[in-house]
């Protein structure tokens, strides 16, 4: 019912945002953006916080809601706005003087600032074309832009056509970037986009929660469906996994069908997942009742009680890591080509199981479903080396070096 109301007022708020770009009244746009904006709830009352905007994101909103539950927001709170409206911005002047388009932006957080007194906005992603606008804030309206940079799994090869990108853009203007790892800051400075003052790593704080895990159980298979564009983001290619996730999905569905005492997750990245839909409607129709698809939202629960976790090129294999989790990676020899080129390397962990073709997975899978003991996890520090390589968190301690940057910007 409440997701219904918002969407109906988001609706009403776009309308007045096209309304006020038509007739160049940027407090329209302003009034758009307020009635349409959502404060994340905290458990700590204190009139003297200080504002954040917050251009939402699901993965992005994970973290920040970490950083909630952990009661590290004494000092801040958070405001959610829908990237729908900068996109509508966006459009508007995309063939227009930037002079305008700056002015426009500049005019409408002046009339916003007034009525809600925000001192901080942050984005989750350097490359959205509708947001990098913000990094030309007026100085005056004394409020700072930073980017919390998402994006983390990438091999040398992704990572070589990132930096190509970076070096085609112009020098990041707002106040600071953060990024997961140590790689992706190093691409930054190397492509002369961001000097080292302005970029610190912090870590996925969303991983935090698997460390501090100590309620864990061993009942589900969750199988995290493969984005077909995954790791192909930055190439060049009309390649996609689509042959890949029908084998893998439609192995899963035979061991699932033959073994009907275990429930299977199937987990979409997002809601309304496009990239996925082939794999939604295979799993619809094999109408298994130990079967069950999760659309979008946070994969915690899932992975909190999974006996296994099947993913691939996903942030899930180190969530599963850091919860002391067995993986399952199809690897198949019939793309090790792609995989190379495409596709980030785990095949160091001896908790990575990296299925060679379809009867290697099934392999895997049924004597998963049919072993009724735990499934022990082995402690190594080849695993450590992972999650700080990729995911920058390898202690638990992410939330607070967040936490503390976000502080710094919003009171500086």
């Amino acid at each position: 019912m409440k997701r219904n109301i918002y969407l109906i007022v988001l609706e009403i708020s776009k309308i007045i945002s096209k309304t006020g770009l038509i007739l160049n009244l940027p407090i329209l746009t302003s009034i758009s953006f307020i009635i349409s904006l959502r404060k994340i709830k905290s458990q700590i009352s204190n009139k003297n916080k200080k504002k954040i905007l917050i251009f939402e994101k699901s993965h992005g909103i994970d973290d920040i809601k970490h950083i909630i539950n952990l009661k590290l927001d004494k000092e801040i709170e958070f405001f959610l706005l829908s990237r729908i409206h900068m996109k509508i911005i966006f459009h508007h002047f995309k063939n227009k003087e930037q002079k305008k388009y700056i002015n426009y932006i500049n005019n409408t957080l002046f009339f916003f600032k007034n009525l809600i007194k925000i001192n901080l906005i942050i984005s989750f992603n350097l490359r959205y074309d509708a947001e990098k606008i913000f990094q030309k804030i007026d100085k005056n309206l004394r409020i700072n832009y930073i980017v919390l940079q998402k994006e983390c799994l990438f091999n040398e090869n992704a990572l070589s056509n990132l930096k190509e990108y970076f070096l085609n853009e112009n020098i990041f203007e707002g106040n600071h970037i953060t990024t997961y790892n140590e790689v992706f800051k190093k691409m930054l400075i190397s492509s002369n986009f961001a000097k080292n003052n302005k970029i610190t790593v912090v870590g996925a704080t969303r991983v935090d929660e698997y460390f501090a895990l100590k309620d864990k159980k061993q009942e589900n298979i969750v199988y995290f469906l493969i984005q077909i564009k995954t790791g192909l983001t930055y190439q060049n290619s009309t390649f996609s996994w689509h042959k890949l996730s029908e084998e893998c999905l439609k192995t899963t569905l035979d061991i699932a069908e033959n073994n009907q005492q275990v429930n299977f997750f199937f987990k979409t990245k997002i809601l309304d997942d496009k990239q996925t839909y082939d794999q939604q409607k295979l799993i619809r129709e094999k109408n298994l009742k130990n079967c069950h698809i999760i659309s979008g939202g946070n994969s915690f629960n899932l992975i909190k009680n999974a006996k296994l976790i099947v993913a691939f090129n996903s942030t899930a294999i180190f969530e599963g890591l850091a919860c002391k989790k067995k993986i399952l990676v199809p690897y198949f020899e019939n793309y090790h080509e792609n995989l190379e080129k495409y596709i980030i390397n785990t095949s160091e962990s001896p908790n990575i199981f990296h299925a060679k073709n379809e009867k290697d997975m099934a392999s895997y899978l049924d004597k998963v479903c049919k072993d009724k003991n735990e499934i022990i996890y082995q402690e190594t520090d080849k695993d450590k080396i992972l999650l700080e390589n990729f995911i920058g968190n390898s202690d638990g301690n992410s939330s607070k070096k967040l936490a503390n940057l976000i502080k710094d910007q919003a009171f500086s």
